[in-house]
């Protein structure tokens, strides 16, 4: 047997227009809930502040890496003004001519 409650509980919501209020508010809703999902919050204020802090974060990490790159560069440069070579490939080369040539002790590397 089937109870009041249980025949309410069962009822199905007639389609709702999409240009309608009611198909405007359904559609914030879903949205709020599919944001709340994926980055655990729907709030306009913290997801700005969450925008604001990764592309702050993406303009360091670009920074960072330019240092790097630009550092790499600078080795290079000195590597083939000091040494005529640059790559690590000719850099090998050159020190295992050396040691094959003449006894020449392991080169300590300073970090």
């Amino acid at each position: 047997m089937t109870t009041s409650t249980q025949v309410s509980d069962m009822r199905v919501e007639p389609p709702v227009d999409p240009g309608s209020l009611e198909g405007q508010l359904h559609s914030l809703y879903a949205e709020r809930e599919m944001l709340a999902a994926a980055l655990g919050t729907a709030d306009a204020n913290e997801l700005i502040a969450l925008v604001h802090d990764l592309r702050l974060g993406a303009a360091a990490l670009d920074e960072s890496l330019v240092m790097q790159v630009e550092s790499l560069y600078a080795e290079r440069d000195e590597l083939q003004q000091e040494l005529g070579v640059s790559s690590a490939d000719e850099v090998l080369e050159l020190v295992r001519g050396l040691r094959g040539g003449a006894s020449v002790p392991p080169i300590a590397v300073n970090s």
